[in-house]
């Protein structure tokens, strides 16, 4: 099952969206349990009753007088409106904090739960690794003679970790400093299929975030009827199914590629050959039923190639 990382000011929340029966009754339920406990206690989160896949956004607001303003995050409720996951307090300020998650209409559910002065229990050290070399250190750098570009730092840590060269492809320039469409100036990367953003305003992992290429390339066609068996997203107004939808779900989802911007359509691409392709916010997804096997028989548009030729 899908899984999808949250945090919140001075608070790393994983919403593992894991089966939650749903309430028969009643409006969307929010629950923080335990409701109480020193910094390091592991805060269990569930929330029913949303309406199946849809479309949310949480944030965690910390005691009066936190100093960050925390942002909304977007996530996806499971296919039976629910999620569940856990907030780990440890190291963070004693204080009330409250749990807010919002749907697209702007309705609030809020939870809340407090940290004590104190400490939990320490857990007990992990047992040494029995036999075997203990493995090496992860590199500070990767290179690659294909491109003659190297990654590293948390670049190389949100590439390793999101798809590596199948999802993100190589890098296709070094970092630099570039002004971005909110008007100001970031540390970028260029990949083959994305332009990695450093965002030290946000607290990891959402210092890295994607641009969203997919918008500038083919804006949003407008929205289409929800089609029998597909998923729909309301927040865009468009189906995602088959083949692309398993793809979607397995390899990033929501924080990886976005909402999809257009159903399923066909478009003569770069090589002049015509293929079924969707568009999503960071993404361009192609079929490419000529490859044998099905592992590559979806594969994703060189963005990043074609915005930094634009530069």
């Amino acid at each position: 099952m899908s899984k999808a990382n949250f945090r919140g000011v001075g608070l790393l929340l994983v919403l593992a969206l894991l089966f939650v029966p749903r309430p028969v009754l009643g409006a969307p339920t929010l629950t923080v349990s335990p409701s109480s406990g020193p910094a390091g206690t592991l805060f269990v989160v569930t929330g029913t009753g949303f309406k199946p896949s849809e479309p949310l956004f949480y944030r965690v607001v910390g005691p009066a007088g936190s100093a960050n303003t925390p942002s909304l995050v977007p996530f996806l409720a499971d296919e039976d409106g629910s999620f569940r996951g856990n907030v780990d307090s440890a190291g963070r300020a004693p204080g009330d904090y409250r749990l807010e998650v919002l749907n697209g209409a702007g309705a609030v559910t809020v939870a809340t739960f407090t940290i004590t002065g104190g400490a939990a229990p320490t857990p007990p050290p992990p047992s040494p690794p029995t036999g075997g070399p203990t493995p090496p250190p992860p590199p500070s750098a990767q290179c690659f003679e294909e491109t003659g570009q190297c990654i590293q730092g948390r670049f190389l840590a949100y590439w390793q970790a999101h798809g590596g060269l199948a999802i993100n492809g190589y890098p296709i320039s070094d970092e630099m400093r570039e002004t971005l469409e909110d008007g100001q100036q970031y540390t970028v990367q260029y990949f083959e299929r994305v332009r990695m953003e450093y965002h030290p305003e946000n607290d990891a992992p959402y210092d890295v975030l994607l641009g969203q290429f997919g918008r500038r390339i083919h804006p949003a066609d407008p929205p289409a009827a929800q089609a029998p068996g597909a998923r729909y997203f309301s927040a865009t107004g468009h189906n995602l199914g088959g083949s692309f939808r398993a793809y979607w779900e397995a390899n990033g989802d929501l924080a990886q590629f976005g909402y999809p911007l257009t159903e399923e359509i066909t478009e003569r691409l770069e090589d002049g050959n015509e293929y079924r392709v969707q568009y999503f916010e960071r993404a361009r997804f192609e079929h490419h039923p000529e490859n044998p096997d099905p592992q590559y028989q979806v594969l994703l548009g060189q963005f990043g190639r074609r915005i930094l030729s634009q530069r």
